[in-house]
């Protein structure tokens, strides 16, 4: 029946667009072209400009695509395609190429220098795409390319991209420890590109292989144009500091920070100059243990437009703290409207100011003392989810609610030392009003 709905468009030969669409109805019940479908009726479209196949469930790039000597854009994000064949190459007019999300794509065509007109290739999300092609640095026309492995078993050198001029955009470096020296890094030239956002990445495997004083002058020679940078990674990073430029309020448009599994950091950058931060994400920074002025800065507001400040799996962390010899930094966090800390055992002194725009406490896996050093300071919060908190019980859970006049929302998990939450209905009535 579907098939026969597609007849009438065989004669349709100088269509230019073919977008298809999948789609479900519920959870159990996908809508989807067959095989059949793509096999008999795209060979009849010759002057396609624009394909895309995207969230389709084919395992395999129809073998016809070559003759689609016109496409200009082609999309097979997020179906299960396992390889880009070589006949792709053969499309020579291609100017867009979009793989990202194809979970289960391992190999690209090494025959990719034919595309001399590519300007984007997307392929994030392509978590067994594990080298590029060689040749990919002489695709002189590109100008966004979202995932650039290092190394991988061809030996990618980050140095053929030294002639990709045009580079903008996205872009995410992988197997930063295969870079072997600062000059390596410099010949990339990212503060010639106007990227919007950059992810930098070394292995998640820390062995003697790694060379932290390396790492540190590879990640400085990394240092972006700071005109259009609106997010940056930093992950698995060796180093045991950040450069100053991490940090550096001249990144005016820097709106989201994620630092991921630096181990070997002791402390964290200076992110509390950013003018535009909104978002910022630390996890598993493992050997940070203080959190204080180093992460602020001495006198004025810090962390003028944060919204959303996530700390998660801080084994080591054991101190927060806004205060310069016992005297507060003027303002912190004056738009902070979401607070998460997950996984930090070891944390037991938070000593901040006031969060005026707080309205989201999330703790877990934390001491009782994070939950009620915090609840002091947030009595705006309208939603307080808490789990795996050690120590928390009738006597403290007490102290805890009666600042939190303003909560509509409470949830508590794996919690089992609190056996009410109120004494009383009188007690309830002061926060459960109406």
């Amino acid at each position: 029946m579907v098939y026969t709905k597609f007849k009438a468009l065989k004669g349709a030969n100088s269509l230019r667009t073919f977008l298809a669409v999948a789609f479900e109805q519920n959870s159990w019940q996908k809508f989807h072209l067959s095989n059949k479908v793509l096999a008999d009726l795209l060979p009849e479209l010759p002057l396609l400009r624009v394909l895309s196949l995207s969230q389709l469930s084919i395992s395999e790039v129809p073998e016809f695509i070559s003759i689609l000597k016109h496409l200009r854009y082609l999309n097979f994000s997020r179906t299960k395609i396992t390889h880009l064949p070589d006949n792709v190459c053969d499309l020579y007019n291609l100017q867009t190429l979009i793989i990202s999300g194809c979970e289960s794509l391992e190999k690209l065509p090494e025959s990719f220098t034919k595309l001399k007109n590519l300007r984007h290739f997307d392929m994030r999300d392509t978590p067994l795409l594990k080298k590029m092609p060689l040749g990919i640095g002489e695709l002189k026309s590109l100008r966004t390319l979202s995932k650039i492995v290092i190394g991988g078993d061809n030996g990618f050198s980050i140095t053929r991209l030294k002639d990709l001029k045009d580079l903008q955009g996205k872009i995410s470096f992988q197997g930063l420890d295969k870079v072997q020296s600062r000059m390596q890094a410099q010949e990339v030239k990212l503060s010639h590109r106007r990227l919007s956002e950059l992810e930098v990445e070394w292995s998640d495997v820390f062995d003697n292989s790694r060379k932290e004083v390396v790492e540190q002058e590879v990640l400085n020679a990394m240092k972006p144009h700071n005109e259009n940078l609106k997010s940056l990674g930093i992950v698995s990073y060796g180093g045991t500091e950040f450069p100053s430029w991490v940090g550096d309020p001249s990144f005016h448009r820097l709106a989201k920070v994620t630092l991921k599994g630096c181990k070997k950091c002791t402390s964290l950058p200076l992110l509390g100059q950013l003018p535009l931060l909104k978002k910022l994400f630390i996890e598993g920074m493992d050997e940070v243990k203080v959190v204080g002025l180093e992460f602020l800065r001495t006198t004025g507001l810090a962390f003028p437009s944060l919204e959303i400040l996530r700390f998660e799996d801080m084994k080591g962390w054991e101190a927060w703290s806004t205060n310069n010899n016992g005297v507060l930094v003027d303002t912190t966090f004056p738009c902070l409207q979401e607070l998460d800390i997950k996984g930090c055992p070891n944390l037991v002194k938070v000593s901040v100011e006031a969060l005026p725009s707080l309205r989201s406490l999330i703790i877990s896996g934390c001491d009782h003392e994070v939950l009620r050093s915090l609840v002091c300071v947030a009595s705006p919060v309208t939603k307080l989810e808490i789990s795996c908190i050690s120590g928390l019980n009738d006597q403290v859970w007490g102290g805890v609610i009666e600042y939190l006049w303003a909560v509509e929302e409470i949830s508590i998990f794996e919690c089992n030392e609190i056996r009410y939450l109120w004494e009383s209905e009188a007690e309830a009535s002061k926060v459960l009003v109406n």
